[in-house]
């Protein structure tokens, strides 16, 4: 028996201790990208690329991808693997993904992962088609990371993180066979034995780096009337660019809560305050 990764089963959950913090992820700029025979191998220059399993910091030591699966997706083998490979000097971390060739296109679909991986292969193809050659190139680590459930055990003295069939890495099929012509497949088999091992889910899926002005609400003072009469902002004349500004939500709130007691006030004035004198002799004279 190997691991196998179900959606149907009902894993348990855990969250606190399988929180997976990506906002250390970064582009791989100076990325080395080689061919060991059976695998390719994307490593990094930088020891800066870190993230967060458990509250535990790691290092990304590079990117692995290969034939073969690690895990079993609903009962079957993915037909190559990719895994990112972190350590801490003690401990290591392994976060996995299948990799499938697309039957239906010459294209790549999905994720971006896809077109970043598959112009990795195109490099190893045209350059490094040989055994211990290497090329550079830059990779996206952020977007190799979805945000969807993953999976998580322990094995063999590391932590594996295990993302389902749903994000699975496609590769155009023209590709894939091009790249399986210049690497072997390892005469072993790379199946994780199911030792009986706990498997857990994570449904919130991975922390990742969010924009710093997603708290703010933009407004754009562009005018909206369609006549020749025209409203422009005022410019910076260093740069000659429109200037826009960014109000907090809870300024507005504030404005319209002040707006709203204004007219109330108003309102209970002309309807409800007593009339003046002036206004009850008026009153009595036209009766009379």
């Amino acid at each position: 028996m190997s691991v196998n990764i179900d959606p149907s089963t009902q894993y348990d959950l855990c969250k606190g201790k399988c929180n997976y913090d990506v906002t250390g992820y970064t582009e791989i700029s100076s990325a080395i990208c080689s061919n060991s025979g059976y695998e390719l191998i994307i490593s990094c220059a930088s020891s800066n690329i870190t993230c967060l399993f458990n509250n535990v910091s790691y290092t990304v030591s590079g990117i692995f991808m290969g034939l073969g699966s690690y895990v079993l997706y609903n009962g079957y083998p993915s037909q190559a693997y990719l895994f990112i490979l972190h350590s801490n000097g003690s401990d290591m971390l392994v976060t996995v993904f299948p990799v499938m060739p697309n039957p239906a296109t010459n294209a790549p679909t999905g994720s971006n992962a896809s077109s970043d991986v598959t112009s990795f292969l195109e490099m190893m193809i045209a350059v490094c088609p040989t055994s211990g050659e290497s090329t550079s190139g830059s990779f996206n680590l952020p977007q190799l990371i979805p945000q969807s459930v993953f999976y998580s055990f322990q094995y063999d003295g590391a932590q594996w993180i295990v993302y389902g069939i749903k994000d699975m890495i496609m590769v155009p099929s023209n590709v894939f066979r091009s790249w399986t012509d210049i690497i072997e497949a390892p005469s072993w088999s790379v199946l994780i034995p199911d030792a009986s091992m706990n498997i857990f889910m994570n449904p919130d899926g991975a922390k990742l780096a969010k924009a710093s002005h997603d708290s703010l609400l933009y407004i754009d003072c562009s005018p909206t009337d369609t006549s020749e009469t025209t409203i422009e902002q005022p410019t910076d004349s260093s740069n000659n660019q429109t200037t826009s500004w960014t109000i907090e939500p809870q300024y507005i709130f504030i404005f319209c809560v002040v707006l709203f007691l204004y007219v109330l006030n108003v309102g209970i004035k002309k309807y409800f305050q007593p009339p003046t004198t002036k206004e009850t002799n008026e009153k009595e004279t036209k009766e009379k």
